[in-house]
């Protein structure tokens, strides 16, 4: 008999290819209609829905930890196309800005940020990103996150170019790395997490 590809036991919509060919849709609620060699869809009832993310970066992996401490009951899939690790967070090497010091402001940093961008910039992106990245920074620290720190056992914080102000928070030369291991040491300790590496998104069914 031909194993189910479907190995999760609550299964998800989506595509994803096995093998060189095969092509598998699974479904939450596990239903599925055959016509022919090609696997129809059933759409899932609402009240049985999981959650879906693709990729495995600073971004995918935060909202699946987000959304599985928010929604302990539903199962939360990861697909990324490679190992775990693998993605673009993992090799960035300088550091993340945040106005962390108190000689600091956001006004500042936002300051900086619309030159280094020649005003091209959204000013309201801008504004976002700038005041909430103390907030994001916090949290990575509280899941485990290690950024380098001074004689004195402060933030040792780097200042690079564009920036008026010392607001880098980085871990050596490899901070992608550093909040990448942090982000799937918090994966591993959620249950209804489920990474699926090597797997391909095909297509989104709307």
């Amino acid at each position: 008999d031909d194993a189910d590809p479907c190995t999760q036991s609550d299964r998800f919509d989506a595509e994803h290819v096995l093998g060189r060919r095969q092509i598998q849709r699974c479904h939450v609620n596990g239903e599925r209609s055959d016509r022919g060699d090609e696997q129809q869809l059933v759409r899932p009832r609402a009240a049985t829905e999981h959650r879906l993310g693709l990729g495995s970066g600073v971004a995918g992996l935060t909202v699946a930890i987000k959304l599985a401490k928010t929604l302990p009951d539903k199962k939360v899939f990861v697909v990324t196309k490679a190992e775990e690790s693998e993605s673009n967070t993992k090799y960035a090497q300088g550091g993340v800005a945040a106005v962390w010091d108190k000689l600091d402001s956001f006004q500042d940093h936002i300051d900086d940020t619309m030159v280094a961008g020649d005003f091209e910039n959204d000013l309201e992106v801008v504004k976002m990103v700038i005041e909430n990245a103390p907030e994001c920074m916090e949290q990575l620290i509280l899941w485990g996150a290690e950024f380098d720190e001074n004689e004195s056992g402060a933030l040792d914080l780097g200042k690079e170019g564009g920036h008026s102000a010392n607001r880098i928070l980085h871990h050596k030369d490899i901070t992608g790395l550093e909040i990448e291991r942090t982000l799937l040491r918090q994966v591993a300790g959620l249950k209804n997490i489920v990474l699926l590496p090597h797997h391909f998104a095909i297509d989104l069914i709307t």
